[in-house]
């Protein structure tokens, strides 16, 4: 949030006491006024220094408030994983370890690399589907774990290799893309199962 500008204002309580109070403009929320003589010191077009928040009064009425204090007197200022970066790189991490897991649970025994494709084809699906409400990644109980579908397979990219040769999990196509083993992938992402290659 972006300090616009302050001014100041001083004043006498109905008791006769003096006192400064400084209006902070602030950029998207108006003017808000503040009772700490640091907010003096902000400088127009620059971020609101970390800590600093609008709170409400007892009585109703929003003031700018300076950050809050520890236990020892100090400021507190929030750890790093409660910062907006902190808590972007915990989700990344999260989603590494969960695409990881999917794709152990997902794979039939493969090799490493392929494990690994697998993982990053759950990953890619995880990042890409953050803030929306997507389908979990689970099969359905009438499927088999390996048949269910790999979320972020680009469907685009998987063009058909042989007209009537489908999937028997979706019937949709095989695609031209294949998992470091040699697995076909449909354009839905299931991977072939053994039993279903072609001999030729």
């Amino acid at each position: 949030m972006k300090v616009g500008g302050v001014r100041r204002d001083d004043w006498t309580t109905p008791e006769g006491e003096r006192k400064t109070r400084y209006w902070v403009y602030l950029e998207g929320e108006g003017e808000v006024p503040c009772y700490d003589p640091r907010a003096a010191e902000f400088q127009p077009g620059a971020e609101l220094p970390e800590g600093w928040e609008i709170r409400t009064s007892q009585n109703g009425k929003r003031y700018l408030g300076p950050p809050k204090k520890g236990r020892d007197g100090k400021s507190w200022t929030p750890a790093w994983s409660n910062t907006q970066e902190g808590q972007a790189y915990e989700q990344e991490r999260m989603d590494r370890r969960t695409a990881l897991m999917q794709a152990v649970a997902y794979s039939s025994g493969g090799s490493l690399e392929e494990l690994l494709s697998i993982a990053d084809v759950f990953y890619s699906w995880l990042r890409q589907n953050q803030n929306s409400a997507a389908a979990p990644l689970v099969a359905s109980p009438s499927m088999p774990a390996a048949d269910a579908a790999a979320p972020g397979a680009d469907s685009a990219a998987l063009t058909s290799t042989a007209s009537g040769d489908r999937c028997p999990s979706c019937g949709d196509e095989w695609g031209s893309r294949r998992t470091p083993s040699g697995k076909r992938l449909c354009v839905n992402g299931h991977v072939e199962r053994q039993d279903e290659r072609v001999v030729t």
